[in-house]
């Protein structure tokens, strides 16, 4: 079965942000239903977890007989006329206003220094890849080879990161200059 994400999905991350001045979205019945139960349910049985009260009460719910759910329907109908008068007045605020656009990096910029890490990853990936050996296999094996390194082991790569500190310094020096 396939999967439709939204613009609200997992692939982005991200959630559109509420605007806290919307109106209040309309109940339904049943809402309006289990706040009344809520309260007598929950002092009749102290020791009951909110999770059993619910079920509770979507059973009594499942079991109350039409006439019984109208008053509750009537509630629902007019919440939801509420909401739609409301509805028509709200103006949400434009997108410019939420989020600012974020800046756009300069592909001219220099490139920042590589961490003595990363030199000893460069360094060992190639002698530890195999076929069907996945990469984080290797990116865990190489972190804790890193973790267990001597001082003496890791001496070259510091030096490494430390140049290429020095020419990134001296790069964004041109590069702010220019």
């Amino acid at each position: 079965m396939a999967h439709i994400l939204s613009s609200t999905s997992k692939k982005t991350g991200k959630r559109k942000k509420k605007d806290p001045a919307a109106p209040k979205r309309a109940l339904s019945a049943y809402m309006y239903f289990a706040a009344t139960r809520r309260g007598p349910l929950g002092e009749s049985n102290p020791e009951m977890k909110m999770t059993e009260i619910a079920c509770l009460i979507g059973k009594e719910w499942q079991e109350l007989g039409d006439a019984s759910k109208t008053p509750f329907q009537a509630q629902a109908n007019g919440d939801k006329t509420r909401y739609a008068t409301q509805m028509e007045t709200y103006v949400p605020p434009s997108v410019t206003e939420e989020s600012p656009k974020k800046k756009k990096k300069d592909p001219n910029a220099p490139k920042r220094g590589l961490t003595a890490y990363m030199f000893f990853a460069a360094d060992r990936r190639p002698g530890l890849q195999y076929p069907g050996r996945k990469m984080t296999e290797i990116a865990s094996m190489i972190g804790k080879e890193w973790q267990a390194a001597s001082d003496q082991v890791k001496a070259p790569f510091v030096d490494l990161a430390a140049a290429d500190k020095v020419r990134y310094d001296q790069e964004k020096a041109a590069y702010s200059v220019a």
